[in-house]
């Protein structure tokens, strides 16, 4: 827990944002934010946007100030995706479902950076038109 105030850049706008945790939120709904503690969701005062303060639960990488709509949309692929690895280390690596697998995950991550490509572009256009 810190009462010290902390000034963070927007990853969107790259604005300074202020950021003052009182402590963790009870309950984080993000799986993929396991080795991260979200301390506090807030907008971004100049873009509007959701963010999230997290801090790093081994306190190596410190905190940071992360845009949640990215995080929510590794979320909608992580079970998928873990569940796949699981069985990636199950199979041989000789086996023809082994080539699958690798395939079925190239796939999905594919599609995790296509769409958050997306996402950047859309909130870049949208921004310069308002």
């Amino acid at each position: 827990m810190s009462l010290m105030p902390h000034f963070k850049k927007c990853p969107c706008c790259d604005s300074l944002n202020f950021v003052r945790s009182n402590g963790a939120l009870p309950e984080s709904r993000y799986q993929n934010l396991k080795k991260w503690k979200l301390l506090k969701v807030i907008r971004c005062r100049k873009c509007k946007e959701e963010l999230g303060f997290i801090e790093s639960k081994s306190k190596n990488e410190g905190s940071k100030l992360i845009w949640m709509n990215l995080i929510n949309i590794e979320q909608k692929h992580f079970n998928k995706l873990n569940l796949l690895k699981k069985m990636k280390n199950k199979t041989a690596k000789i086996d023809i479902q082994y080539q699958d697998i690798l395939k079925d995950i190239r796939s999905i991550e594919d599609q995790i950076v296509l769409e958050k490509n997306k996402l950047k572009i859309r909130f870049k256009i949208e921004k310069k038109f308002f």
